[in-house]
């Protein structure tokens, strides 16, 4: 003979109506402590990497095409494209500027009559901004084979913090 009613969905008012108490319910069982420890751990994860997110990324781009341009007076021109995303709640300023390459300068297009430029980037916002350097003939002659390695210094005007980014000047052959 076969058993009825092993299992069964019921009401705790059916149970109440058949003499049964009521089936005590046990909050504590190894799976209810296992989705709660995972939890708590993706939890924990989520929180260290939303702290410990950069506030600012920059990115880098030099022209591919033309690699350079030879300027009228001897010299030689890299343009790059720079992006800045501001993962702040407010705006910041940045000052740019090069290092690492002897001779060079540098101008940021609508910034040119700035001698010390600085870019305002809204918050929240990715803003490119185009940068130009140039190296003079001399300068430019002094190169070791086609390319130099320089660096591209961005400072926060407010925290004072400064990051260096390398970049790659190309020139002509030799």
């Amino acid at each position: 003979p076969h058993a009825t009613r092993l299992i069964a969905y019921d009401t705790l008012s059916d149970l109440a109506a058949a003499g049964r108490d009521s089936v005590p319910i046990r909050l504590l069982r190894p799976r209810v402590i296992l989705y709660a420890a995972a939890i708590v751990l993706v939890s924990a994860l989520m929180v260290v990497a939303l702290w410990m997110r950069p506030v600012l990324d920059i990115n880098i781009l030099r022209d591919r095409n033309p690699n350079y341009v030879l300027l009228s007076d001897g010299g030689v021109r890299n343009g790059y494209t720079i992006k800045f995303l501001n993962k702040l709640y407010g705006p910041r300023a940045l000052k740019v500027g090069i290092s690492g390459l002897p001779g060079a300068t540098m101008s940021i297009v609508g910034l040119e009559s700035e001698p010390n430029p600085v870019v305002t980037v809204p918050p929240d916002e990715l803003k490119a901004i185009r940068l130009y350097v140039n190296l003079g003939k001399d300068a430019a002659s002094k190169l070791d084979g086609s390319s130099a390695n320089f660096d591209v210094e961005v400072t926060d005007l407010a925290s004072g913090e400064t990051t260096k980014h390398n970049a790659i000047f190309q020139g002509p052959l030799q």
